[in-house]
């Protein structure tokens, strides 16, 4: 006599019903945290060059004003010995050089690169300048022989899963950049 629970047939096809989409939610949560640690490196990565960017335009415009003046002081006929020098702090006074990283200008146009490069370098094209923050000057006083900026940058990266289940999984990333002045 053959009972119904002594018969194996289909159980196969039962077990890989339900095991089945376990191994897919295990295999979506993979690629999600793979997904967010790839982001956060992407992040680290962007927050830091931002900051170099911006950096980039306060060390042209302190290159700028010692050439100006490298021209002031040494385009004569008898030039003095300094002007054999080629460290361009040579012919920066600390008050100029307080004035250029303290000018609302310039503090502008460093901003303003900064951001330009965070939002064209992001490597997926979703950051937006309201996602990234920016100070500059960041913790100077006149007299400091470093120009500091700090890029924070906060995104929500799209997830596989996020679809099925709504989370605010931010990555957040700060980056201090410095530019010696000296």
């Amino acid at each position: 006599m053959n009972n119904f629970f002594d018969q194996d047939d289909g159980m196969v096809l039962a077990f890989v019903a339900m095991v089945l989409p376990v191994v897919l939610l295990i295999g979506a949560l993979m690629i999600d945290g793979g997904q967010l640690y790839i982001r956060h490196g992407e992040i680290e990565h962007l927050s830091r060059q931002s900051g170099q960017s911006g950096l980039l335009a306060l060390s042209q415009a302190l290159e700028t004003e010692a050439s100006n003046n490298y021209q002031d002081l040494c385009d004569v006929e008898f030039p003095p010995s300094l002007c054999d020098s080629t460290n361009l702090f040579d012919f920066l006074t600390e008050t100029e050089i307080n004035d250029l990283v303290l000018n609302g200008v310039s503090q502008s146009t460093v901003t303003s690169n900064t951001l330009n490069f965070g939002t064209t370098y992001d490597p997926r094209t979703t950051l937006a300048a309201d996602d990234m923050a920016v100070t500059f000057p960041y913790l100077f006083t006149p007299g400091d022989n470093q120009a500091r900026i700090l890029v924070e940058i906060s995104t929500t990266p799209a997830l596989l899963l996020g679809q099925f289940f709504p989370t605010e999984k931010n990555i957040s990333y700060s980056a201090i950049s410095y530019l010696p002045l000296q």
